[in-house]
């Protein structure tokens, strides 16, 4: 359980979560009702804001690391290119997970199935991201 972080003019709240502003990071702030939890302060750098898109990712692993590779493929390119690489212990791979099922859980409630198209037979380890044709 979260307790609430009072609102201000040095804070902002971006999906239900209160950032404190300065001036080029930003600090997320969440004091947890358990005393076991520790407080995180998260710096986010100016540039890393804007985030990347990707409309595809391989996934691999080893006996002690998961590999996450988020890939903007373009249409009719013959080649992709990799936006990011996140590598990861497999317990927090696995948190990854559950906190995905989560969030989509919630966003489904709110907007609506998520609907995918995945091929007969497809590689699971790539989730490619279908573009939709291009109209003239």
């Amino acid at each position: 359980m979260t307790r609430h972080i009072p609102k201000s003019d040095n804070t902002i709240s971006i999906n239900n979560h209160l950032y404190y502003k300065h001036i080029n990071l930003l600090f997320s702030i969440t004091i947890m009702a358990n005393e076991n939890q520790n407080q995180i302060k998260i710096e986010i750098p100016k540039e890393e804001l804007q985030g990347r898109y990707a409309n595809m990712a391989m996934i691999a692993h080893g006996p002690n690391d998961f590999f996450i590779d988020m890939i903007l493929r373009g249409p009719n390119m013959p080649q992709a290119r990799v936006q990011s690489r996140i590598i990861m212990a497999p317990q927090h791979a696995k948190e990854l997970m559950l906190a995905l099922q989560d969030n989509i859980h919630r966003y489904e409630q709110n907007f609506g199935e998520i609907k995918i198209n995945r091929p007969a037979g497809g590689n699971s380890n790539i989730m490619d991201f279908p573009l939709p044709k291009g109209q003239a």
